[in-house]
């Protein structure tokens, strides 16, 4: 960790503790059980000549425990189990020698200091900014060594950071893989996000992140953003432009990101509602000379399609989908993804960071065309606290992979129990 930070963390939490003491006025115990189940076809390699159709059942429990020390002082831990079905070394078992038990969240939450308007958390904790394009809590899976101070205005937000995405996080199961890769980031992040209800249903913020790599000393992007959004009734709409400098190895940055897209719920029977959206990240020309035009992404945790499950670099992303609500309770899903690279590039698309990394197939470096994919997805709310989903994903690769590969799919079902 960077002597600086570190020393800010300490100072920043070393302040705030001489004002809290540990009278435990009130104890606040929740958490959730979520259990899942897949089978996938061709997800490896996009291929029927090597068999690689496997099942499995993943289960992760958590538990929360938040205490209120005093007035504006409390204290977040949780703990997390997670492992497969009837398997010793990756289930619930304390011998396993990569260990099942983990501390997503353990921080303390300083509000409202000194009846003024910040706030502050210090420790381990999920972070979110904007609608998570880039540093994102979907699924609460990302966890953040970090001090966070916030500022919460009647119609301003202000957030000031330096975080290390926590590196000891590993994906478990059959395909667990090193959640940070070869980076170790390290990230100083200001964002701000203004917004007025009684104007209009409108959002914009911008940002600046600053990330260094300890591991590799010539790794330093500056990721400077801005995004707007808009909720109404019937209309929906967002939009956010990155723009990515600083240096990479031996060359300069100057790439860019682009998330863009809107929806339309319709007056009719089930409530249908209609989406569409374009996200892109640039990718380098391996011929050319000068700056690296490759967005580099430093944590995103989002979906863009449960089969490809592609990173977010030098790729060109359209998507389509509708969903209907049959009932109180139902919701019906469908999506349709279209991928293309940017430059053509040999490269497995795939995420690693996310709990299904997705198709690991390099592609061949000769055509941009990636594929297509259709998404569909069936979810019922039991209760308030009891929720499944069932989720078919079907993935067509196109020419960048060549042309014998196979299609793949990827069926998920899931029951979440939270308290």
């Amino acid at each position: 960790m960077n002597k600086l930070l570190r020393l800010a963390i300490f100072a920043v939490a070393f302040s705030l503790s001489l004002n809290a003491y540990s009278t435990l006025n009130n104890l606040l115990v929740s958490g959730e059980l979520r259990t899942r189940a897949y089978y996938q076809e061709n997800i490896i390699d996009v291929s029927d000549d090597v068999d690689d159709d496997f099942g499995r059942v993943e289960q992760r429990v958590r538990l929360t425990h938040n205490a209120e020390l005093t007035d504006g002082v409390s204290l977040v831990l949780s703990g997390e189990a997670t492992g497969l079905w009837g398997s010793q070394e990756e289930g619930f078992s304390s011998e396993s020698a990569e260990g099942v038990l983990d501390l997503p969240e353990g921080y303390v939450y300083f509000q409202d200091i000194r009846m003024s308007d910040w706030s502050v958390k210090v420790g381990r904790q999920h972070m979110n900014f904007g609608r998570g394009f880039l540093i994102s809590d979907n699924e609460k899976e990302l966890s953040y060594d970090a001090v966070l101070v916030t500022g919460e205005f009647p119609t301003w937000t202000i957030s000031v950071a330096g975080a290390m995405l926590d590196e000891a996080q590993t994906l478990r199961g059959t395909r667990r893989r090193d959640i940070v890769g070869d980076a170790d980031w390290n990230l100083f992040v200001l964002d701000v996000d203004w917004r007025d209800e009684n104007i209009l249903p409108l959002g914009l913020g911008g940002y600046l992140i600053y990330a260094y790599d300890e591991k590799r000393a010539d790794r330093e992007p500056i990721v400077i953003g801005v995004r707007a959004d808009y909720t109404g009734e019937v209309w929906a709409a967002w939009g956010e432009v990155a723009y990515e400098t600083g240096q990479w190895g031996e060359q300069g940055l100057d790439a860019i990101a682009v998330d863009v897209g809107a929806s339309v719920t319709l007056a009719a029977k089930w409530s249908p509602k209609l989406k569409v959206a374009y996200t892109y990240a640039s990718g380098d020309d391996a011929g050319s000379i000068g700056d690296n035009e490759g967005f580099q992404p430093l944590g995103q945790y989002r979906y863009y399609g449960y089969g490809l499950s592609p990173r977010m670099t030098n790729i060109h992303i359209f998507n389509a989908s509708a969903s209907v609500k049959p009932g109180e309770l139902w919701n019906l899903g469908l999506d349709y993804y279209h991928y293309m690279q940017d430059e053509k590039e040999a490269r497995i698309v795939g995420n690693h960071i996310l709990t299904d990394p997705g198709i690991m197939k390099r592609t061949t470096g000769l055509d941009r065309n990636i594929g297509d994919e259709v998404n569909l997805s069936v979810s019922y709310e039991y209760t308030d606290d009891v929720k499944a989903q069932l989720l078919f994903a079907y993935f067509m690769p196109g020419d960048a992979y060549g042309a014998d590969d196979d299609d793949a799919l990827e069926i998920r079902g899931e029951i979440l129990v939270s308290f």
